[in-house]
């Protein structure tokens, strides 16, 4: 336990999180997120042959926000999974949607990428939440 959290916990819903981003960016939606990105840097051949590095850097973020998380979640004394993915949603929709959310106006995304992204954190986020919640009982 690291201030009353538990370390395998927060491991192993970061790991799910990294997992899922090669899921999500790398087999699901790789061409359609390819082709709807506006930098030419992200097109196939760019993004994926710097794959494993951005999934190293996503994962390293994904620590802090599922510390992040983990403490939400013991604030709130979410106790079942559901519990948890609520916690999870709530996040997302505080945190994560408006800044994407922004970006989609300030920054003129395609609203595909917008989609993408956000069906990416708010599954992320909420599992991130069951996962985080369950392990603690």
């Amino acid at each position: 336990m690291f201030f009353g959290l538990y370390i395998d916990a927060i491991l192993s819903a970061t790991g799910m999180f990294a997992f899922l981003a090669g899921l999500w960016y790398g087999l699901l939606f790789r061409k359609c997120f390819a082709r709807s990105s506006p930098s030419k840097k992200n097109r196939l051949g760019g993004i994926y042959r710097r794959f494993l590095g951005i999934l190293f850097v996503h994962y390293f973020a994904g620590l802090i926000l599922s510390f992040i998380l983990a403490n939400a979640i013991r604030f709130v004394y979410a106790i079942t999974f559901l519990e948890g993915l609520e916690c999870g949603f709530w996040v997302w929709l505080g945190l994560a949607f408006p800044f994407s959310l922004s970006r989609l106006f300030i920054e003129k995304h395609p609203i595909r990428v917008f989609f993408i992204h956000n069906g990416y954190s708010i599954l992320s986020l909420t599992l991130m939440g069951g996962i985080l919640t369950v392990w603690r009982y």
